[in-house]
């Protein structure tokens, strides 16, 4: 700042690296039970064989379900690509259930149908 070196920190007080790893694989996996949680209550409404159009369940989706994950986002910054790559698991699968995909159909296609971005 200005020209000097500012020392980055969090809030709790640990220094930014390990722990700021450590903090973000755990609140990703915090958030992958949640939504594990969540979407069996919601498959009545988003799922295989509701009778809602694709147009009311994406909405759906994304006011109930997108919210937990991408809830304390800044921290997948540190977090590798594996412990993303759980979260993209998690709305691959949602995303086949609200349009009854069969599991040929690749997730890009899912991706690009919907008008979603991935993660």
């Amino acid at each position: 700042m200005y020209g000097q070196n500012v020392r980055r920190t969090l809030a709790a007080g640990f220094q930014c690296g390990t722990s700021v790893l450590i903090l973000s694989t755990n609140h990703i996996f915090a958030k992958g039970k949640q939504l594990g949680l969540k979407f069996p209550q919601m498959y009545l409404i988003v799922g295989r064989k509701s009778e809602l159009s694709i147009e009311n369940k994406l909405p759906t989706y994304k006011t109930t379900l997108k919210p937990i994950w991408t809830y304390g986002v800044a921290l997948w910054g540190a977090a590798g690509n594996t412990n993303n790559e759980i979260l993209q698991r998690y709305q691959n699968k949602v995303f086949r259930a609200i349009v009854n995909a069969p599991s040929y159909v690749t997730s890009k296609v899912l991706h690009a149908e919907l008008k979603v971005l991935a993660i």
